[in-house]
């Protein structure tokens, strides 16, 4: 009778290491493709240092300095020009082309007649930020 309750608990043992190593190898798959793909994703998907990228270095710039005057609120919008939309903005805005915008002569004009943000408004850019 001893040798069959030693057999029963060496089959209880085994299917529990089984169980026990078959979540450990799910694991270690697991943290492999998540490794995997964090790597794959920092080196192709991701924008250099130094780079310029338009969500993370400009949207908060035109939401806090110009969507006041620029924005979606029709009774608060000047001059008739949004630039919360690609359209819009894209009316004074030449992509890769500072020097034929219109918004980057607005913002390094000394005529304060022209210069956005108005002077009077303090919200005006740094040098760093045009």
């Amino acid at each position: 009778m001893s040798s069959r309750i030693g057999f029963w608990i060496r089959q209880i043992a085994w299917r529990a290491l089984s169980v026990f190593n078959a979540r450990r190898a799910g694991w270690m798959v697991y943290s492999a493709v998540c490794c995997w793909m964090a790597s794959w994703l920092g080196a192709s998907g991701g924008v250099q240092a130094g780079e310029i990228d338009f969500n993370r270095d400009i949207r908060p710039l035109l939401s806090d300095k110009c969507f006041l005057c620029h924005g979606p609120d029709e009774q608060t919008r000047e001059a008739d020009l949004r630039l919360d939309t690609q359209a819009g903005a894209l009316t004074v805005i030449q992509p890769r082309d500072s020097d034929s915008s219109e918004l980057i002569r607005r913002l390094i004009t000394d005529d304060e007649s022209e210069r956005m943000p108005p002077p009077e408004s303090n919200r005006a850019l740094s040098k760093e930020q045009i």
